[in-house]
């Protein structure tokens, strides 16, 4: 698909994709040529304990993540963010939080740190 044809958008929405990408840099360039504000990604993300700082991606052998074969990546916060930037993004941050916060609560939180009201 040809996502340049749809021209871009103030706010770009990429929840629970990533991991599903063959390859998740390749789509990340896609996602940044489309976004001309915000991209909000949301994303299966792994923990190194002592190596938070090293961008580190692990790959999944097919069905080992959930048991489901279109899983592929996971990245750490340092390699999702690593990433976007050599993407295109010219400014990315992580955001955690617990598992549980909707998605309603996300946005007003980012809308708050990016000056916006909600």
């Amino acid at each position: 698909m040809d996502l340049n044809a749809l021209g871009t958008f103030d706010v770009v929405l990429y929840l629970g994709v990533l991991y599903h990408m063959k390859d998740p840099l390749e789509s990340l360039e896609r996602v940044a040529a489309v976004t001309q504000g915000v991209a909000i990604m949301e994303t299966e993300a792994v923990e190194v304990a002592g190596l938070e700082r090293v961008p580190l991606w692990e790959f999944f052998q097919p069905a080992e993540l959930n048991r489901d074969v279109s899983n592929w990546w996971a990245p750490n916060e340092a390699g999702l963010l690593a990433a976007c930037r050599r993407a295109g993004f010219s400014r990315a941050e992580g955001v955690a939080g617990p598992p549980w916060r909707s998605m309603t609560q996300t946005a007003r939180y980012l809308a708050r740190r990016l000056g916006r009201v909600s």
